[in-house]
This record gives structure tokens, sequence and C-alpha cells, in this order.
């Protein structure tokens, strides 16, 4: 239920980011940050970017990106934008299902991996995990990159499994008498 609580706060959060037209560019495990009441921060906006009227942004300068992270889109044409960040969101659904291993680590840096991803392929997720994630992360490394659904979307959903788990919580059924 915890990673459920964590996950939500990260989509609510992007959801904010992407709302005034910022590409994080850079989400992944290591860039969330908790504190001692298990509240998140999303830091490193390092590799962040205005997006233009259509919240699209595409890097025109060569610098190191995080390939392991990034959707086909962002690999092949340097495009960036909400939905490049959703399919980050789903590797790092991944991560955390993981206890943080390393994308792709079994490959080497480099056109390995990028090949892999733009051929369609993706991350598989541990056998036991919910439903609910494994549809999630499929939606989120959907090829297509608008067929993907958006922060508000995955914020809501999340938000649906989390009310339907606590619907009873903490409640006893009594008896009329």
């Amino acid at each position: 239920m915890q990673i459920a609580k964590i996950l939500w706060q990260i989509s609510d959060g992007m959801e904010h980011i992407s709302a005034v037209g910022i590409v994080h560019r850079d989400l992944a495990a290591r860039n969330i940050l908790l504190t001692k009441a298990l509240e998140i921060k999303i830091t490193d906006f390092g590799l962040a970017s205005i997006c233009n009227k259509q919240f699209i942004y595409q890097a025109q300068i060569n610098r190191r990106l995080p390939i392991r992270w990034m959707a086909p889109e962002s690999l092949g044409s340097r495009l960036f934008s909400e939905a490049s960040d959703i399919w980050s969101f789903g590797v790092l659904i991944w991560e955390v299902f993981t206890f943080g291993d390393v994308p792709y680590n079994t490959m080497e840096e480099g056109e390995d991996i990028v090949d892999f991803i733009c051929s369609g392929n993706t991350l598989v997720l541990p056998y036991k995990t919910g439903q609910i994630w494994q549809i999630l992360t499929r939606d989120c490394w959907k090829l297509n990159r608008d067929e993907r659904p958006n922060f508000k979307a995955i914020r809501n959903l999340i938000g649906q499994f989390l009310e339907e788990k606590t619907i009873n919580y903490g409640y006893l059924r009594c008896k009329s008498e």
C-alpha cells in the first residue's frame, strides 16, 4: 500500500510539472527523495525543459542523456513531452518493484539499448507484481506516444486503486438490532 501511495504522489507532482509546460527528462527512482513521513520530493531538474505550445520540446544540444529511462521518440527524434516522462514513469515503477535494479542491466550502454527500446521491446516486471502495475506499465510503454495515458489519468487510476483498497480499512460492519 505504501508503494501505491508513493507512486500516487509522484504522479500528482508530475501532473503539476506537466501542466505548467515543463518536461522533466530525467524521471527515475534516483531523482525521487522520501521524507521521514514518506512524502516524495521530485528532484534533479538539470535536464528539465520548457515545452512549446504543443507541449513538446525538441532537444538541439548533444549531451549525455539517461537512455535506460528514455522513450523511443526521445531516443530517435529527440522529442520530449509529457508522454516521454510517462515512459520514464513506467521505468520508475519497474525500478520500485525490482527493488532498485538498473533497467536493461544485462545490456551494455549505447546502441544495444536504443535498438532494443526502439524495436518495441520493454522491461518485464517481476512475476508477482500486481495486475494494476502490469497494466499501467504496459500503457506507459506504448510505442505510440499518443496512446500513453497522461499523468492526470495515472494519478486518478492509482487514487481509485488506493480508495478501493482502503474502503473498509478501519471500519467494522455492525448488524442492525
